[in-house]
């Protein structure tokens, strides 16, 4: 979909939002699945860093993937605040492990904004847009990129 017909003047499109650090991260809610707290993780040898573990999500097993790490923050200590966003990509479902799970909100598409020009490469593609609220700034996941990526790692490495 390009980017002309993602954003039209006034809309809305629904983002689930969360925390990495104190980083504000959104996520097209079509995308989520569910989000979970319950986090009973089994490590998998020989995985890539970014790869966090397994889970058992009502008898599918779901690749945890700690988005800390691709975004070249520190790993994710699991504390009572952290969850799992679940999210559906190419028919597969995968976890995003995230800090604490913060509301859904409705952005207005025509204030969605690309990500300023001094980010790096890498970090720009990982972002679809910025979005400026009253009090913070939320940064909204280009998730295919960034599970497209690390897929591709998976099967180099």
């Amino acid at each position: 979909m390009s980017e002309s017909i993602a954003i039209q003047t006034d809309t809305t499109i629904q983002l689930a939002t969360f925390y990495l650090e104190e980083m504000l991260i959104g996520i097209e809610l079509e995308t989520v699945q569910e989000i979970n707290r319950n986090i009973e993780l089994t490590p998998v040898p020989h995985s890539p860093e970014f790869i966090k573990g397994i889970i058992n999500l009502r008898g599918n097993v779901v690749t945890v993937i700690d988005l800390r790490i691709i975004l070249g923050l520190t790993k994710t200590d699991i504390t009572e605040n952290t969850s799992v966003v679940i999210v559906n990509h190419e028919n597969e479902q995968i976890a995003l492990l995230v800090n604490k799970v913060a509301d859904v909100i409705y952005a207005q598409t025509d204030l969605l904004e690309t990500p300023p020009a001094n980010l790096t490469d890498t970090e720009s593609k990982y972002f679809k847009y910025i979005y400026k609220m009253e009090k913070e700034l939320l940064m909204v996941l280009n998730i295919t990129e960034i599970l497209n990526i690390n897929l591709e790692q998976t099967q180099t490495d």
